[in-house]
């Protein structure tokens, strides 16, 4: 059974490994800002695009999309959950499948200690110099910066060269380092992750709680020089056609924008057979008072981000209950669509308010209070009954009221005829003999 104060040793022996490790990487290279990595990863792309991060431990918004790194650097500052993959994904979720670019090529090695770095660095990292290194604990990442991003390439098609390049890099540094005059294997691992892997952000914390830091060790990379230098193939992306994928896309995009028009401007749809609705003639179009109209425009700003689809097709089942024409509903929906853009950071698009106008129909006049609730995402300001009392309450009153009438009718009874029998009162009151048993005095 090891020792209860062993843990304790372990982690000592790591803090002192991890400071001799930053001391030793301080007096090699020059450390840079996390704003001045990140702008060499991502260049121009580091401003104005949306990037995702990652939270491990955040359970409630695990994903978080922004478009300023400043923001990233103030939610992941003081956190040791916090990663970014230096990749640009389409739809802004991470997957293979959705990959768009990639910015630069990174190499994990853990459990490097000291000695093991002072050796990488002595042997010149295996001749593949990285453009930075990170710092991140008990490992560090070798950060292969790319002058161009790798774009057409990462189509699904091209993403096996790009896995033999990263596995070729892995299997230089698993070769012996040779580090003055002597050949010594290798004591760190070597991870075998994905391409679109996330590494711990620069300027968080590392599991010890010490800050990860980077430094700047030597230039940019060209993907075609580094395949050269592992011995991987590089086949570039060759274009098929593309005067007629611009024509594909031109067409497509006319052919949706006709398609949101008519879907806006449609009719009512033809009976399929002719038949007389006895129910039309029995219901009413308007079902409620234009003041719950008025009530449901002027809380429409209390609606929360992930309610407002069905908030805006909520809105259109009370136009519809309230006798609201449609041109006038149409406007309020593209009023509200702009304020929600305004407001939010994730946009309300112009489809969703088309489908929205299909709640404007009589299927959903008789939609019950709790289910608008729901839609909304906010309830309503319901004025209680019974004099503000709750229904336990008010239950509980009535009882104790007809507790006292009925004491009352029985003493007024008794005092008109003291020699009345219980079975005299209750035939005389209408009272049962239970009841008047109970205030038979």
């Amino acid at each position: 059974m090891a020792h209860p104060l062993r843990k304790y040793q372990v982690q000592s022996s790591m803090v002192c490994d991890f400071d001799k490790k930053e001391k030793l990487l301080q007096q090699k290279y020059p450390e840079v800002t996390p704003t001045e990595y990140y702008q060499a990863i991502f260049g121009a792309d580091y401003y104005g695009k949306t990037h995702i991060a990652f939270f491990a431990q955040n359970t409630a918004k695990k994903t978080l999309k922004f478009v300023d790194f400043e923001e990233l650097f103030v939610a992941a500052g003081g956190r040791s959950d916090a990663y970014i993959a230096p990749c640009e994904f389409w739809g802004n979720y991470r997957s293979k499948k959705t990959l768009n670019k990639l910015y630069a090529i990174t190499i994990d090695l853990d459990h490097v200690d000291f000695v093991d770095l002072r050796r990488l660095i002595n042997a010149k990292f295996c001749g593949i110099i990285p453009t930075m290194i990170n710092h991140s604990g008990g490992g560090v990442h070798l950060v292969y910066v790319l002058a161009l991003p790798i774009n057409e390439e990462c189509h699904p098609d091209y993403q096996p060269q790009i896995e033999a390049l990263f596995s070729a890099i892995r299997d230089v540094f698993r070769r012996p380092l040779h580090s003055r005059g002597r050949d010594y294997p290798v004591k760190y691992k070597v991870d075998n992750v994905s391409i679109v892997q996330q590494y711990r952000i620069v300027g968080s914390c590392t599991k010890l709680g010490f800050r990860a830091r980077a430094y700047r060790v030597g230039d940019v990379w060209d993907v075609e020089k580094l395949t050269d230098i592992v011995g991987v193939s590089w086949e570039k992306h060759l274009p098929v056609n593309d005067e007629w994928r611009k024509n594909y896309v031109k067409s497509n995009a006319q052919h949706r924008k006709n398609v949101h028009e008519w879907y806006r401007t449609r009719g009512e749809a033809p009976a399929k057979v002719a038949y007389i609705d006895r129910n039309e003639t029995k219901s009413i179009e308007k079902s409620a008072k234009k003041d719950l109209w008025v009530y449901c425009e002027r809380r429409m700003c209390d609606v929360p981000m992930g309610s407002r689809h069905s908030a805006l097709f909520a809105l259109c089942v009370v136009a519809y209950k309230c006798g609201i024409d449609k041109d006038v509903l149409i406007d309020r929906l593209d009023h509200w669509r702009d304020y929600y853009n305004r407001r939010d950071r994730d946009k309300v698009r112009d489809n969703e308010v088309t489908t929205a106008l299909d709640g404007y129909d009589r299927k959903w006049a008789r939609v019950s209070a709790g289910k608008l609730e729901e839609w909304f995402g906010w309830q309503f300001d319901r004025k209680t009954k019974r004099n503000g009392r709750t229904q336990t309450a008010h239950i509980q009153k009535i009882a104790d009221d007809k507790t006292e009438k009925a004491k009352a009718r029985i003493a007024a009874f008794l005092a008109e005829n003291p020699d009345a029998s219980m079975r005299k009162v209750a035939e005389a009151l209408g009272m049962s003999r239970n009841t008047v048993k109970k205030y038979y005095v």
